[in-house]
């Protein structure tokens, strides 16, 4: 899957067992056996554009529904046979060589095939208003459809109405294996809470090379990323995604990375005070200037030497290790610094 919009979930004290339930045991009293809390909806989300991915996610993460999500129809599908889900939402307009219609008519014949008996597994259209009332919604064997721009209680309803009727035990088999035990849940991301957790990252830049190259950097250090593509997407994400650190590149189509750091900094939720990084081919001090006046933290130039991203994240999550390698965040309580903060790097 795609790293991403997943949230931490509390481990029960007790695993449930493969029908869901676990007996606890009785106390020295007597008592009646406790049921342990029921295992978490896992879903499959897929979306070909990243912050409509990340939204989708998010949405259904605050619903208590662990995700695995993909850009494309055909890594899905590849996990669908891998993995057992409750639930798809996908895209129907997909664009490439396989459609949202064309992976939900694969899916309904796979279970054809299949001679299990196992129902149909509920696929969620996920459509815009003009496909809203397209034919193939119902002809390829969507379950149900739900209409962009999404909302959380749009996710909420579908997610209800998908529970509720969903059957008891573990999560329909993996479509290309005979289930032979119960299916581990796939652990989740966290947001930003308590120091322990892994750093949360968003990375918004627009070049792919640029991208790739942060993300080789930052994974080195056992971070965990998500990716936008413009402002606009990095103001959606982190409208409903906390993150600990954004690192933001400047000239960006659709919305540059000064007018999306405004509008962050205009709220008074979540991100508001996270640490933001401009990431900049240009060093000059009037746009360094610029930076601060939009609300940036900080700023780093390209290109991007290692050593140097590796002290601005320490810097600016107070970041060290706990002597086995593993990233231990304090994040600061108030990010701004007066000037914006903005130093030498």
């Amino acid at each position: 899957g795609e790293r991403g919009l997943t949230v931490n979930v509390p481990s029960a004290e007790r695993a449930p067992s493969e029908g869901g339930t676990a007996e606890a045991a009785p106390n020295d009293k007597g008592a009646a056996a406790a049921p342990a809390e029921p295992r978490k909806t896992k879903a499959l989300v897929i979306e070909k554009d990243a912050g409509q991915r990340l939204v989708l996610k998010a949405l259904l993460t605050k619903e208590g529904i662990i995700c695995d999500a993909f850009a494309n129809a055909q890594e899905a599908m590849e996990k669908l046979r891998q993995d057992a889900f409750d639930m798809i939402f996908i895209t129907a307009a997909m664009p490439g060589p396989m459609s949202g219609w064309d992976m939900v008519e694969k899916i309904r014949h796979m279970e054809e095939d299949d001679g299990s008996g196992r129902g149909k597994l509920p696929v969620i259209g996920v459509v815009t208003a003009q496909d809203k009332d397209n034919p193939r919604n119902q002809a390829s064997g969507f379950s149900d459809i739900i209409v962009k721009p999404l909302s959380q209680s749009i996710v909420q309803n579908i997610v209800g109405k998908l529970t509720a009727s969903r059957p008891r035990g573990p999560p329909r088999a993996a479509y290309g294996a005979q289930r032979t035990g119960s299916t581990a849940a796939t652990t989740p991301k966290g947001l930003k809470s308590t120091p322990g957790h892994k750093i949360r990252i968003l990375i918004v830049e627009d070049h792919w090379a640029n991208r790739k190259l942060l993300e080789a950097m930052l994974l080195q250090k056992g971070h965990d990323l998500d990716f936008v593509e413009n402002g606009l997407e990095a103001v959606n994400i982190t409208g409903v995604v906390d993150f600990d650190l954004i690192l933001m590149d400047c000239n960006m189509p659709v919305m540059d990375g000064w007018q999306a750091t405004e509008k962050i900094r205009q709220r008074d939720t979540l991100n508001h005070a996270t640490p933001i990084i401009a990431v900049t081919a240009n060093a000059m001090k009037g746009d360094r200037d610029k930076c601060i006046a939009a609300g940036m933290d900080d700023y780093i130039s390209k290109p991007v030497d290692r050593k140097k991203l590796y002290e601005i994240i320490a810097k600016w999550t107070h970041a060290v290790q706990d002597g086995k390698g593993t990233t231990i965040t304090t994040v600061p309580s108030s990010h701004s610094l007066p000037g914006g903060g903005m130093g030498e790097v």
